[in-house]
């Protein structure tokens, strides 16, 4: 059922796994594994977290390769979860508050979206082990933490002008590949005899020399499927071309027609019948701003997390390998 992933999507799981053998050993859900803090992390909410992380993955797991999978991650889960419960902690105390009428809101547009009724956000809630109660508090966690990140981080980041003309000058294939050619070409088959390829190639060429039209040209000779459109290849953009026919055209001029030349399949011959410049300095702008940014916030978030991390009070009471 759709809904059962939308759910998953949204928030962890909190989907009851109340006991749990791993290998040989059980593990007690209940036991204390760190403490952030003056808040107490057990087995129970790290495996809790794994159920919805794996939710998907796990489906047609057997009951052992679930265990060994869970057993494989728990430590990564806890790091993860610590941070969490640290980003929550640090919610509060800066006091960022989300209100029940924000949470019943975004729930209302969670059943809008995706046309469920009430009685169906319910058994979907019960399918993935929710009760309503606490769907709403991981929900209420999850949009804290988003909030938490756009006032402390996305908020500050700022892309400069600057940074981004430095970075396509840097990379220049990104204007390029917004720009190319139309082409026609006539094609010739590569055969067992190169220099009966290559004469073939080198009386068309004269033809066209000779004033020959290349459409009709094309039609007669080419051996390729465009030869039923006289040859018509259309618009090509320069990022999408081979390095032998980017050299070719690099030289020419609209209107122009190339001498033969090979590729690894055969014999070419292009006419340009126009070089196309589209302008999309304005997107491209954007698009390296967003990529910009997006690495400049991964950077900061890390940072941002380390300096939590190194306030806080952490003890891990289980083994780390």
């Amino acid at each position: 059922m759709r809904y059962i992933k939308i759910l998953s999507v949204m928030l962890f799981a909190f989907t009851s796994i109340c006991s749990i053998a791993l290998a040989s050993e059980p593990v007690l859900l209940d036991k204390i594994v760190a403490i952030v803090n003056k808040e107490a992390i057990t087995w129970s909410d790290i495996y809790k977290a794994m159920e919805f992380e794996f939710s998907e993955s796990h489906r047609n797991l057997s009951g052992d390769e679930k265990k060994q999978l869970f057993k494989k991650n728990e430590l990564i889960f806890l790091e993860s979860f610590i941070d969490m419960r640290l980003q929550l902690q640090e919610a509060q105390r800066i006091g960022i508050f989300i209100s029940p009428d924000e949470i019943e809101s975004a729930i209302k547009s969670l059943k809008e979206k995706y046309s469920m009724t009430d009685d169906m956000f319910i058994i979907t809630l019960k399918k993935e082990g929710f009760t309503l109660d606490e769907y709403k508090k991981k929900l209420q966690e999850k949009i804290t933490v988003g909030r938490l990140i756009d006032q402390e981080i996305r908020s500050r980041i700022v892309i400069d002008d600057e940074s981004i003309s430095r970075y396509i000058s840097q990379n220049k294939e990104l204007i390029s590949q917004y720009d190319g050619y139309n082409l026609s070409y006539i094609f010739i088959k590569k055969s067992n005899n190169r220099s009966s390829d290559e004469e073939k190639a080198r009386n068309i060429f004269n033809k066209l020399k000779a004033g020959e039209d290349f459409a009709q040209t094309a039609m007669k000779y080419s051996e390729d499927a465009t030869a039923r459109s006289g040859g018509a290849i259309g618009l090509i953009n320069k990022a999408d071309l081979s390095e032998e026919f980017s050299l070719v055209l690099s030289k020419m001029k609209a209107g122009d027609i190339s001498e033969p030349f090979w590729s690894a399949n055969g014999i070419h011959i292009l006419r340009l019948n126009a070089i196309v410049t589209t302008d999309k300095s304005r997107q491209i702008n954007e698009q390296i701003r967003q990529k910009l940014a997006e690495e400049k916030f991964m950077k900061v978030y890390k940072n941002w997390l380390k300096a939590l991390r190194e306030r806080a009070y952490i003890q891990i009471l289980v083994q780390q390998h």
